[in-house]
């Protein structure tokens, strides 16, 4: 999945897509229904766009800052003129986005950490995995 990612985000050009294509990395490795959950979320919720707000923990206390990302759409596979189309990328396709919440701040090894402790996710760190196979250090100063 990181391959076709990042071939439709233009990987070649990571300066201005990396964080689309983490974004999508992670969205697609999510082990839940994502779109039921954003149904729901729409029926029952009234947030704006770009809203913030913090959701309280079982545990206690509460969770992270969250941004609400209204829906939205975009275009996506590979054009014929280009000369690069893998078979895969085709035919060009409208892709349709729920609206979403993501943290508005990145998530600590700390914070990571806490979560296993607790019981809440299942220790596995796709970003870190996909920035190790995607050749770290050498990777990381291109993009930044």
């Amino acid at each position: 999945m990181p391959s076709r990612v990042s071939r439709f985000v233009g990987f070649q050009h990571c300066r201005r897509h990396l964080g689309v294509t983490l974004l999508l990395v992670a969205v697609a490795m999510c082990p839940v229904d994502v779109a039921a959950q954003s149904r729901e979320a729409s029926l029952n919720d009234d947030r704006a766009a770009g809203e913030t707000f913090t959701d309280a923990l079982a545990s206690g206390g509460a969770g992270p800052l969250m941004v609400v990302i209204p829906a939205g759409s975009f275009r996506m596979g590979c054009v014929n003129d280009d000369g690069e189309c893998i078979s895969d990328e085709f035919p060009v396709h409208a892709v349709n986005v729920p609206r979403f919440a993501l943290a508005k701040h990145e998530v600590t090894f700390a914070e990571w950490d806490a979560c296993l402790d607790a019981g809440g996710c299942n220790g596995y760190r796709p970003v870190v995995s996909l920035i190790s196979s995607l050749g770290g250090p050498r990777f990381s100063p291109d993009c930044s």
